[in-house]
């Protein structure tokens, strides 16, 4: 246990409690923003394996279930690691501080896991937008060159951020630069994240615009697929602002964005399943009509009288026919 030093000023105690309270909040929300991506998670793989098409999902399936599993690592080592500082080590508040921020086995664990596996999140989320670029350009790879290479810089960039992490700590906790010995090499990594989800979203609106009257039928989901990479965009954008400026805000920035990150695609998902459902019942609608008619046809034609049977049987085919296309219309 260490022992509270009798030598610390009121302004070095305010500064232990802030890193204190800030570590504390952080945890707070991401134990909720956890809950919450588990309760999406679980309602957008209910949604889908309930679809009646389940063959095109298997790829996107697969991503959001690696990146949960992904997430939910980092959340248990991170919730192990506050745990252990907050009730194992929480004699006094310069214990609590002491276990947070002194460079240890378990904090080097808790770096090197977290950091992994936002990394691979990242570059998986990544990869996805720029999947859903190259299916709506047709498969040109050319179009998804320099997203690509946007993506792969930036997983260099994280591999270069972790290792500065490692090589600018010592043992002297007075000595930790925290958030701001990162800056240079965060600032990169999320312009380049952001760079790959702008240009495909870009390049995704640009498609749909020179082809507006061929995807028409498909608006809805064109429309989630959007909406899912704005999210994504705009919380990138106001995380860069913050970590180039160096704020407080940017660590539960940080948390959001993690979280934003791995819920957007999930969503994206999960829509289009219930989408896809929606049009299902829509469609078992139109066939009862069509059966409903088919029924009333056969009755009227029995009541007609035996020398006019042709005749009413042409009549009454040609105006299912017509019945049939206005109840599809009206639903």
């Amino acid at each position: 246990m260490e022992s509270t030093p009798v030598d610390l000023s009121q302004y070095e105690r305010d500064l232990i409690f802030d890193s204190l309270n800030l570590n504390f909040n952080r945890t707070i929300l991401e134990s909720l923003l956890q809950g919450l991506y588990t309760l999406i998670v679980a309602i957008t793989l209910w949604t889908t394996f309930s679809a009646p098409k389940k063959s095109g999902n298997s790829f996107l399936l697969t991503v959001v279930i690696i990146l949960y599993v992904l997430t939910t690592v980092a959340f248990g080592v991170d919730w192990a690691y506050q745990r252990r500082a907050f009730i194992q080590n929480g004699d006094n508040f310069f214990s609590v501080f002491f276990a947070l921020q002194a460079i240890s086995p378990w904090w080097r664990t808790s770096q090197l896991v977290v950091s992994i596996s936002a990394g691979l999140s990242t570059f998986i989320v990544d990869i996805t937008i720029i999947w859903r670029c190259w299916v709506f350009w047709g498969r040109q790879w050319r179009i998804v060159l320099i997203p690509g290479l946007c993506a792969i810089a930036g997983t260099i960039a994280k591999s270069m951020q972790i290792r500065s992490v490692f090589i600018n700590t010592t043992r002297d906790i007075g000595n930790i630069g925290g958030f701001a010995a990162d800056t240079d090499w965060a600032l990169i990594y999320i312009s380049l994240t952001l760079a790959t989800t702008l240009l495909c979203t870009l390049l995704i609106v640009y498609r749909i615009v020179r082809l507006a009257s061929g995807v028409s039928s498909y608006g809805k989901i064109v429309g989630i697929v959007i909406e899912s990479s704005a999210m994504y965009s705009l919380t990138l954008i106001v995380y860069l602002a913050l970590v180039a400026r160096n704020l407080e805000s940017s660590y539960y920035a940080d948390m959001i964005m993690a979280y934003i990150k791995v819920i957007s695609p999930t969503l994206l998902i999960g829509r289009v399943a219930a989408s896809s459902n929606l049009n299902s019942t829509s469609q078992v609608i139109v066939n009862s009509t069509r059966d409903r008619s088919s029924v009333l046809s056969r009755f009227m034609t029995r009541k007609q009288q035996t020398d006019i049977v042709c005749r009413d049987v042409e009549d009454s085919t040609s105006s299912l026919g017509y019945f049939e296309k206005s109840e599809i219309e009206s639903v």
